[in-house]
């Protein structure tokens, strides 16, 4: 949706010129069919058509956004609009469309999805809401990795004011419980970052969040030295990665915290996505391919459907081999397939590699063409 903010300013995010007044506009359509438009968008978009709506018609303009975001759901992800609309929207964009929401009030999840442009400058209506619970600022959609190119313009001093205005200002009256932050953030590793990271993790605790573990656990969420709830050490010590929110499943509707003493039965690290999930949103898989030294070894079932994860070759096999595996591995001599490591043999006289599948289950290290020669 492109539209100008007022009759002043620039258009937002074209840079065209507005349409001379004799051309149709948004203030020219019915109200009715204006909502019954809405109705058919996306929950981001329909953000947008509001403010477009609040923006350009001139009578009752309040009254027919407020119906059109009537239809919005409490949360923005901006996957749900057009790429390119994503790669130019702009502080002031983003600022007027959660100024129009009354994003403070009611939003509940916000996803700055492929935001590559946002310094965070326009995230200020946020400052201080009480009804925030999930704050994705990593840029990056499910499935994806953390590093992304080009790098992302959010600025630090920019968006920690805001986020201390909620875990601060709120203090136990937010509802704010997770918050996913830049890789960029996370690999430079300021100083201020590591502050708000200490009084993240004060806030966290001082909520007594009860393990969502209800069957078998009763104890209170609380981060302790060995199993904090944000991890503020070097990568791999003390079971976690720097700057990334442990004891809470990334994908439950209803973010699933559990407490240390659960954590490490009920959730699992995917090291493509470099997100934490429960056994019951996701299945983790591990390479099984040949000497695996893949970077994302470990992954999630989602990750490896994106990423052409291939079954093993064999059957009743239910190993997985990662795309560094079937780049690298070598092939079957027989049926140029690929099996797992537990599923490939090689031949203790030509040194060839054949599956379990060709050769069978109760292969005794040499080739049918060895044999004769052995002999």
């Amino acid at each position: 949706f492109f539209f100008k903010m007022n009759r002043n300013e620039p258009i937002a995010m074209s840079g065209r010129e507005m349409p001379p007044k004799s051309s149709p506009s948004l203030h020219d359509l019915p109200d009715p069919l204006l909502v019954e438009v809405a109705s058919y968008l996306t929950p981001t978009a329909r953000a947008f058509f509001a403010t477009a709506v609040a923006v350009c018609s001139p009578i009752s303009s309040g009254a027919i956004a407020s119906e059109v975001l009537r239809l919005l759901e409490y949360s923005l992800d901006f996957l749900d609009i057009e790429k390119s609309t994503r790669a130019r929207l702009t502080d002031y964009d983003l600022k007027r469309v959660l100024m129009c929401m009354n994003a403070v009030g009611t939003l509940q999840s916000i996803k700055l999805t492929h935001c590559f442009g946002i310094t965070g400058a326009g995230l200020d209506p946020l400052r201080g809401s009480l009804k925030l619970t999930q704050f994705d600022l990593s840029l990056v959609e499910d499935c994806e990795s953390p590093d992304v190119e080009p790098e992302p313009s959010l600025l630090l001093a920019k968006v920690i004011p805001i986020l201390d205005s909620i875990i601060v200002g709120g203090h136990l009256h937010s509802r704010l419980r997770q918050i996913q932050f830049p890789k960029k953030w996370r690999k430079e590793r300021a100083e201020i970052f590591n502050q708000f990271l200490g009084r993240y993790e004060q806030f966290l605790n001082s909520h007594r969040i009860r393990c969502c573990n209800l069957s078998r656990c009763e104890y209170i969420c609380r981060g302790t030295e060995m199993h904090p709830w944000v991890c503020r050490r070097n990568e791999r010590i003390y079971h976690g990665i720097y700057g990334l929110q442990r004891l809470t499943c990334y994908h439950c509707t209803k973010l699933g915290n559990y407490c240390w003493r659960c954590s490490g039965g009920c959730l699992s690290f995917c090291e493509w996505c470099e997100k934490y999930c429960c056994q019951g949103c996701a299945r983790m898989e591990v390479c099984a391919g040949s000497g695996c030294i893949g970077e994302g070894r470990n992954q999630c079932l989602d990750c490896c459907r994106v990423n052409g994860w291939k079954q093993c070759q064999v059957d009743q096999c239910e190993g997985k081999i990662c795309l560094d595996c079937l780049c690298q591995s070598n092939n079957c001599v027989l049926c140029r397939g690929i099996a797992c490591e537990d599923c490939m043999v090689v031949c203790d006289s030509c040194y060839k590699d054949y599956c379990l599948a060709c050769v069978g289950e109760d292969f005794i290290g040499l080739c049918n063409d060895c044999m004769p020669t052995i002999r």
